[in-house]
């Protein structure tokens, strides 16, 4: 019975141990650790621990292979524990940690690159893991990371095209490969270009001997070689000609305007003669392509003649005169303008009043003769029976105022002042009033026609 109390312990103990140490695996991992270091280059690296294992010391250990070197006293711990320490000439140490589940960075040092080299050298950490609380635990875990010492300055060979963009040198002493783009030249003219068809130019890498070329295509050119213009199409009065010329090279045509010439006009010639009221026409001919340019003439207007009279203008109403045309025959009447008052007006006036008076004197002296023959035949008949004596000196009396005298008769009697004055008389003086006047010689002829006529009807 002890046995298997024993044996059960043992199985218990051991499961546990298992169970631990299966779920406290650690993972080890160096960071800010560079791929190159140059010659004299330092860097500072962290170890840092991944899988939280549980662990009541830790024991490190360093190694770098030749070509890095560690540099000493650069060494310590990133966590808190006691009694921490590391051997700058064995490259080991050790520490009790206070946190007993580790995570993260744990511990740093340094390396420098010493000598350079074509291959990377290694550094190595190494950490052990015990666990007090479990009899016997021990857990080793090892992290190695290779890094390349170059050098300071690079002993490079020669280029060596890489691809159509680039090329590469390699360092003879630590291998160190530089990758840089190609250096083109000027390139040099393979195939010239044309107005007919585009170039090519080639271009070569002048980095040593890397001797990369890359072609590119020149653009055809507009240098035409052309010949002479010639003529495609006469211009014309009014129309734009053309010349064309074409390249010999590339058979390009190229064309130009030629101006038009213009019309070519003979002198004005009168198509249609201007009248008096309808314009006149003008035209002139090219002598090229028969076309004709017109131009109007100003009417000639009318040229009349002398106006004639057909009503005279008074002082109250217009008159009116025509004239005509020598030309086409074109009459127009034209309107007169009044005349201007009289300054003779009172004149005619008064001698209207004089002729209205004699004619009334006239008329009343005629009344009076056609009473007096009356009265001078009644005393003819009653001398049948006068006396011889008496008989003969009443006819004489009696015939001196019927006014059958002649007219020189009443005026010898009027001049004797011994009877009365005939019409005769006071015409008479009328004639003197209007000679006085300066009535003029229209007026005398009217007068004496006038007497004569009164002078008739009186006998």
């Amino acid at each position: 019975m002890k046995k298997l109390f024993v044996l059960l312990s043992c199985l218990i103990l051991l499961f546990g141990l298992a169970t631990f140490t299966s779920a406290s695996s650690a993972t080890l991992s160096l960071e800010e650790l560079p791929t190159e270091l140059r010659e004299g280059e330092s860097a500072e690296i962290f170890l840092s621990i991944g899988g939280s294992p549980k662990a009541s010391s830790i024991y490190v250990e360093l190694s770098v292979e030749e070509g890095l070197e560690y540099v000493p006293d650069s060494a310590g711990w990133e966590i808190v524990g006691g009694l921490p320490d590391f051997n700058d000439e064995k490259m080991h140490g050790t520490i009790m940690p206070n946190e007993k589940t580790l995570s993260g960075r744990i511990f740093h040092f340094t390396v420098k690159g010493k000598i350079a080299s074509a291959t990377a050298r290694n550094i190595t950490l190494t950490i052990t893991l015990h666990n007090s609380a479990v009899a016997g635990y021990e857990e080793i875990v090892t992290v190695t990371k290779a890094v390349k010492v170059v050098c300071a300055t690079h002993s490079y060979g020669d280029y060596a095209k890489k691809d159509n963009s680039s090329h590469t040198r390699t360092c003879t002493v630590c291998g160190s490969v530089e990758t840089t783009s190609h250096s083109w030249d000027g390139g040099r003219v393979t195939k010239a270009a044309s107005c007919k068809e585009a170039g090519e130019k080639l271009y070569t890498c002048t980095a040593g001997s890397c001797g990369a070329t890359k072609t590119e295509t020149v653009p055809k050119t507009e240098n035409h070689t052309f010949g002479n213009w010639t003529r495609a199409k006469d211009p014309t009065c009014t129309a734009k000609g053309q010349d064309t010329r074409s390249c010999s090279v590339c058979g390009k045509v190229e064309t130009k305007d030629v101006a038009a010439t213009g019309h070519s006009y003979g002198d004005w010639s009168v198509t249609k003669e201007p009248t008096c009221e309808g314009k006149g026409e003008q035209s002139r001919t090219c002598s090229t392509c028969g076309a004709k340019d017109t131009k109007t003439m100003a009417a000639k207007g009318h040229s009349y003649g002398a106006p004639v009279v057909v009503t005279p203008a008074t002082e109250t109403a217009l008159g009116k005169q025509t004239k005509t045309c020598t030309v086409c025959g074109k009459t127009v009447e034209e309107e007169i303008p009044m005349l201007a008052p009289s300054t003779t007006e009172p004149v005619e006036s008064e001698t209207a009043q004089e002729t209205s008076q004699e004619t009334s004197q006239e008329t009343s002296s005629h009344e009076t003769s056609q009473e007096t023959s009356q009265e001078t035949s009644s005393p003819t008949e009653s001398q049948v029976t006068a006396t011889p004596g008496e008989g003969t000196s009443a006819p004489a009396e009696s015939q001196a105022p019927t006014g059958t005298e002649p007219s020189g008769n009443a005026g010898e009697s009027s001049g004797n002042g011994g009877g009365s004055r005939g019409p005769g008389s006071v015409w008479l003086w009328v004639l003197l009033v209007v000679v006085c006047l300066g009535g003029g010689g229209f007026l005398l002829f009217f007068l004496l026609k006038k007497k004569k006529k009164k002078d008739g009807a009186a006998k």
